[in-house]
């Protein structure tokens, strides 16, 4: 799932599926189906406790989550559509096709 804005995180690590592509990403786990997530996020969301929280759920159910040095780093607020170009979508794929 790239990119995986705040509320894209929130609601997969919560299961809620209000929306059919979050319904089938909150499945796949279950199935065993490798899941990698690249999120796209400032710092103040990243470090906000749900986030956090929700960051940990799912590393712990196995899903991929590529936040942290050498993976998606946060970028300053309102900086975000000036990052667009270095977003390291392959990454995402990189570590899918490691799995």
């Amino acid at each position: 799932m790239a990119p995986a804005a705040y509320n894209t995180i929130d609601e997969f690590a919560q299961g809620i599926t209000d929306a059919y592509a979050l319904g089938l990403l909150a499945e796949a786990p279950g199935l065993g189906v490798p899941v990698v997530v690249l999120p796209f996020v400032n710092t103040a969301f990243a470090s906000r406790v749900p986030f956090r929280r929700g960051v940990e759920s799912l590393r712990a159910e196995g899903v991929h989550v590529l936040l942290g040095p050498g993976q998606f780093e946060p970028h300053a607020p309102g900086s975000g559509a000036d990052r667009l170009h270095i977003y390291p979508r392959h990454l995402a794929l990189k570590q899918l096709n490691s799995t």
